[in-house]
């Protein structure tokens, strides 16, 4: 059992960092931002190994992502000129 869990550990990981890095440019390089999505990367894939469920992750995610959407619109400010 406890081989088992390693392996999880080290797989939920290896996962992990290159999810952080492909967000790395989206937030203006900044590495503050790549560790949170690296953070939350990592509970995603926690969930999915807690649950044996992909759509208990992808919920997950879904709320995560609202989240930050809501928050965005509740500052009442101009949105980035990017959208």
């Amino acid at each position: 059992m406890v081989e088992t869990i390693q392996r999880t550990e080290a797989g939920v990981l290896a996962a992990t960092i290159p999810f952080g890095l492909l967000h790395f440019q989206e937030y203006g390089n900044s590495w503050r931002h790549a560790v949170l999505i690296a953070l939350a990367g990592a509970s995603f894939g926690w969930m999915r190994q807690a649950t044996g469920s992909t759509r208990a992750a992808a919920i997950m995610h879904a709320s995560y992502n609202a989240l930050f959407f809501f928050v965005l619109f509740a500052q009442r400010r101009e949105l980035p000129h990017m959208w």
